[in-house]
C-alpha cells in the first residue's frame, strides 16, 4: 500500500504509493499514512515526497483525502513534493489544486510494449 523511507541526513520522508488512491481503499490507506507520519514525527522531516508514479487512478474522494493530508503537513511547515508519471493523474492533481500546496514533479514513464 505505502512504502515509507526516511533519509536521516536530508530529513526527507518518502511515501511511495503502490496502489490506486480510490474511495474503497481510503480507510486502510488513511490509517497507514497516519501511522507512518506519527512514527516519523520525532525525526522532524522537513520535506515529504508523495511518490505517485505507480498510480494508475485516483478518484475524487482520493484526491480530497490527499489534499487534506497535504494541507495538514503544509500547515506544519513542511515542503511537499508530488512525483507523478501519469499524464492523467498529473491533470487531476493540477486541476484539484494540489500545486498550491506542493511542488509537482511530472515525468512521463517510458512506454513498454
Amino acid at each position: 500500500m505505502i512504502q515509507p523511507d526516511f533519509d536521516r541526513v536530508r530529513r526527507r520522508l518518502y511515501l511511495v504509493f503502490d496502489e490506486n488512491i480510490i474511495s474503497t481503499q481510503l480507510e486502510p490507506l488513511s490509517k497507514t499514512v497516519e501511522e507512518v507520519l506519527q512514527a516519523h514525527e520525532s525525526l522532524g522531516p522537513q520535506v515529504i515526497y508523495f511518490d505517485l508514479r505507480e498510480l494508475r487512478m485516483i478518484d475524487s474522494m482520493g484526491l480530497h483525502w490527499l489534499f487534506e493530508v497535504m494541507r495538514d503537513q503544509h500547515a506544519l511547515g513542511r515542503k511537499l513534493i508530488l512525483q507523478i508519471a501519469s499524464p492523467a493523474i498529473n491533470k487531476v492533481v493540477t486541476f484539484g489544486g494540489l500545486g498550491q500546496l506542493a511542488e509537482i514533479k511530472f515525468r512521463r514513464r517510458s512506454q513498454v510494449r
